[in-house]
């Protein structure tokens, strides 16, 4: 994937309404912010959700990191690995 660090765009939005996650050479993805009912009042309901969706997607290289060192300690101190910690990092790799 992508090195990080990545970070949720402060300022603006995509044409298309939504919140670009950025690393420092190129776009990795946008949270879209539009509601998908069509009434102006409606236009970000769960805006709040949604912009917590896309700091979590910038913190995804960090969170990688972490489990990958936290693998490392449970190997080498507790002489075993974490069969969650293993799959989370499996399923982010595309094997799982």
């Amino acid at each position: 994937f992508t090195p990080g660090p990545w970070a949720a765009s402060k300022l603006g939005m995509t044409n298309q309404g939504g919140r670009p996650v950025s690393s420092e050479e190129k776009r990795v993805a946008v949270v879209d912010l539009q509601s998908d009912v069509k009434r102006s009042d409606a236009w970000c309901a769960d805006c709040e959700e949604r912009e917590a969706n896309a700091r979590l997607i910038a913190a995804a290289p960090d969170l990688y990191a972490a489990l990958e060192y936290a693998a490392r300690l449970l190997t080498t101190y507790a002489k075993t690995g974490d069969d969650f910690i293993n799959a989370a990092l499996a399923k982010a790799r595309g094997e799982a």
